[in-house]
């Protein structure tokens, strides 16, 4: 049984397929193809002996040559994903059974090929050094871990150029990177004030070559080109506990919320000028936002009146999506005509942002070609146009695109050197960004992993924390991304989900949403599937006429 195979096309069987299957087997599969191409598995049949930890008879699935590589899943009895597909070019297969019950097994058909990366980035901070960063193809619902060492990872979004994860470490004020493989875990960025940073928004900017983030807990808006070697303070005044930050990479436009003392949805430029207040009013904590750049459209939620809604993006036209009855959304996102967006759900215990990304892709920008032939830092600008800026200290010289030591007079205006170097019509360029939600995430009980998450002792509860939550007494997380009982709901690190299904029209003023039936207190998560296939998000499709709401977990 078993076997290596390189073949772009085939065909795995258990042994004796489709009669029962002898015990006490250790078949293993690899299938190797050539770098680049991905490997798609879809089974035609699926089973084996049952049992709640597929500890018994299973069948193993990871993301590389070997059983150490990113882990899939391990299944057993009739349930298993009717495809799963790699996100590199190798996959790991192990059928194993004991000596007691049989089934007929498995039959499958691999295929191959170059295939588009179509994934979610997601964060999950369990205070684990491990398993805390994970991938999700969008299209078959295949999730891995990503093998790197974290403590407290928040903000999460990916670089499509040189294929790196940048994320920030809430608990301790940094932004480190990594391949989406894990290797090359390296430090980016350390706040110069890592005891009261609270770094809880970030956004890569792909073809300028700048990271984003805004700092809760310094008050303050920065980006640093994407070698980690300049970094500029953009907004430090009249801010207060920014949270999350979206970029328009086109015209040079950031978008923030901020849950402070003023409840409110920002904008200005990449440079800090042009500096507006959005959305006040009737806010209490604004939190995800999503730029729909072809309508002209800016999505945000908040927390506290369960609230989805809408504004043009000068701020008019203001416009109620939809609002939720013991909801607590905290990430949102739009790609395609779907918003995504998470809920921290009725038992609302605090967690530490975990995000959720759905790449997407724009046209080019001003600094697409050579950054513009800045020295430091470009920053495109409407009509494909760009501006060279200077890292503090210093000051553009006479050609408009080098930085030199700052006068004694240089003002802080000449610091930055918001001046327009000229238009570029570079030939269009691809940009992959990646945007934000929560996601849920439960006990692994179907992995091969027994690890158990590590306990930190936290601070007695006060009534809101650095980033303007209230604060609810947290334990461990006990997690799960396939098929598998959830405990009861309790207070402890992670969110336990209440999926709910709307279908309600886009206009203001509309009803509460109809909420699905199911058993209380079943201990189980419940799944619906969304019309374009919901995955560990809620998803609505935002058309003319209606707006569809559903939930489920990975599997």
């Amino acid at each position: 049984c078993g076997g290596n195979f390189t073949s772009q096309v085939g065909i795995l069987r258990s042994p004796d397929h489709p009669t029962n299957y002898s015990h006490n087997l250790n078949c293993v599969y690899v299938i190797s193809r050539p770098e680049g191409e991905r490997i798609t598995l879809t089974f035609d049949e699926f089973d084996l002996q049952e049992d709640d930890e597929c500890t018994f008879d299973h069948l193993k699935i990871t993301d590389g040559p070997t059983e150490n590589s990113p882990l899939i899943g391990k299944f057993c009895g009739s349930t298993v994903k009717d495809i799963v597909r790699t996100f590199g070019n190798s996959m790991w297969i192990q059928l194993k059974t004991d000596g007691s019950e049989s089934g007929k097994g498995f039959s499958a058909t691999f295929t191959s090929g170059v295939i588009e990366q179509n994934f979610l980035l997601i964060t999950n901070d369990v205070f684990d050094s491990f398993d805390s960063l994970f991938l999700i193809d969008i299209d078959t619902e295949t999730d891995i871990g990503v093998p790197v060492v974290t403590t407290a990872p928040f903000a999460i979004d990916y670089d499509p150029v040189d294929n790196q994860i940048f994320w920030t470490e809430l608990g301790v004020g940094e932004i480190r990177k990594a391949s989406l493989n894990g290797s090359g875990n390296t430090l980016f960025w350390a706040s110069p004030n890592r005891s009261d940073a609270t770094l809880a928004g970030l956004a890569v900017d792909p073809l300028s070559r700048l990271v984003f983030y805004v700092d809760a807990g310094n008050d303050v808006i920065g980006m640093i080109t994407i070698t980690g070697s300049v970094h500029q303070a953009i907004i430090t005044s009249d801010i207060d506990k920014p949270r999350c930050i979206a970029l328009d990479t086109m015209n040079g436009v950031m978008y923030w919320s901020e849950v402070g003392r003023l409840d409110q949805v920002e904008r200005a430029n990449y440079d800090g000028t042009d500096r507006r207040v959005l959305v006040s009013g009737n806010l209490l904590v604004p939190n995800g936002l999503a730029l729909d750049l072809q309508n002209s459209r800016l999505y945000f939620v908040d927390a506290s009146t369960e609230r989805l809604e809408s504004t043009n993006l000068d701020g008019g036209d203001r416009q109620l999506i939809n609002s939720f009855q013991n909801s607590h959304f905290f990430g949102l996102a739009l790609h395609k005509g779907i918003l995504y967006l998470t809920d921290w759900g009725p038992s609302r215990h605090e967690t530490n942002a975990s995000r959720l990304y759905r790449m997407k892709t724009d046209g080019p920008n001003g600094c697409g070609n050579h950054r513009g032939m800045c020295s430091h830092i470009c920053i495109p600008s409407p009509g494909n146009s760009y501006k060279c800026i200077c890292p503090e200290g210093e000051v553009l010289g006479s050609d408009h695109k080098t930085c030199g030591v700052a006068g004694t007079s240089a003002s802080t205006a000449d610091n930055l050197g918001a001046i327009i170097g000229g238009s570029v019509a570079g030939a269009a360029l691809l940009i992959i960004a990646v945007i934000i939600v929560i996601f849920i995430v439960n006990q692994r009980k179907r992995r091969t992993s027994k690890r158990q998450p590590q306990q930190r002792q936290e601070p007695e509860a006060s009534p809101h924390n650095s980033l303007g939550q209230p604060v609810f007494q947290r334990g461990p997380l006990e997690r799960e991304f396939h098929r598998a009982r959830a405990p009861t709901p309790r207070s402890n690190h992670g969110i336990v989900v209440e999926p709910h299904v709307y279908d309600v029209p886009v206009e203001t003023g509309v009803p509460p949403p109809k909420v699905c039936d199911r058993p209380e207190n079943d201990g189980y998560l419940h799944a619906v599937p969304s019309q374009e296939g919901g995955h560990a998000y809620f998803a609505f499709r935002v058309d003319s006429d209606t707006v569809t709401h559903s939930a489920s977990t990975t599997s």
